[in-house]
């Protein structure tokens, strides 16, 4: 990169609205292209695109900025009829909070938000 052929500009990111929870427990987070490992107290930060990634509290607190609404999401298995929420801390073994693997029988359940 030559720096003498470059002119540097002043960007501002577009607001937009992000889903996020912060984590208790040590996570491994399979982001696009390699899997990183989220920390208690990490925020995993679900992007536009519907990527997944983890992202250190001081980073979060720069970058972010939590809204006055908590998201909840409820899973129903349509094979074992079990029933679980994303608040919960199972039984979902998919870090996508729009779709987990339920833990009984392994189906793959779409989520609704409430």
């Amino acid at each position: 990169m030559r720096a003498r052929h470059l002119r540097w500009r002043l960007v501002t990111r577009k607001p937009v609205v992000l889903q996020a929870f912060q984590t208790t427990e040590i996570l491994n987070v399979e982001t696009v292209g390699q899997n990183k490992i989220a920390r208690p107290g990490d925020w995993i930060v679900k992007g536009v695109t519907g990527d997944i990634f983890p992202c250190r509290p001081e980073i979060f607190k720069k970058m972010y900025k939590l809204e006055g609404e908590t998201v909840q999401i409820v899973f129903r298995c349509p094979n074992c009829k079990n029933k679980w929420t994303s608040d919960e801390h199972g039984p979902f073994t998919d870090m996508d909070m729009s779709k987990q693997l339920c833990t009984i029988c392994q189906t793959e359940v779409i989520g609704e938000q409430t």
